[in-house]
């Protein structure tokens, strides 16, 4: 299996600590690609240029770089500080965070389907493309479940 090459499972506190800054230098670069999209459409008059798509991708890439820096300021602290890394490490493996990060994510993935699917009957009265849109996301929500399901059985 592909993802059993990479042995997520069984990666020590100081390696996740590595890939999560390696994670967030991925976001800070999203963050800079999505800014650089609005400084490129108002350079060149792009008629599709308005208020709300330059705020939303000016707002999307600013968080998406303040996220990075943070994390990756907090993960810096881990790796310099004994101590800190130390806490931290034992509140990662605690198997209480763990069993409660586990039911958070199984119910909000049930609510977000559920509220999902709410807005597709909504949507059906007013316009059919949000319908088609709102349909394809829940599918390609459900694929990435079936997905994510069939990996973890695989590699657990």
């Amino acid at each position: 299996m592909f993802l059993s090459k990479f042995n997520l499972h069984n990666i020590s506190f100081k390696e996740k600590i590595i890939l999560r800054i390696i994670l967030s230098i991925i976001f800070i670069l999203c963050g800079i690609f999505s800014i650089s999209i609005v400084i490129f459409m108002k350079i060149n008059e792009l008629k599709y240029t308005n208020d709300f798509s330059s705020g939303f991708y000016i707002g999307t890439g600013g968080g998406l770089i303040g996220a990075g820096i943070a994390t990756i300021i907090k993960n810096n602290i881990y790796l310099k500080n004994e101590d800190k890394f130390k806490k931290a490490e034992i509140q990662d493996n605690d198997e209480r965070n763990r069993f409660i990060l586990q039911k958070t994510l199984s119910i909000s993935a049930f609510i977000f389907a559920l509220l999902l699917y709410i807005a597709i009957l909504l949507s059906g009265i007013y316009n059919f493309v949000v319908l088609i849109t709102l349909l394809c996301s829940l599918a390609v929500f459900s694929i990435i479940l079936l997905i994510v399901n069939l990996v973890l059985k695989k590699i657990i």
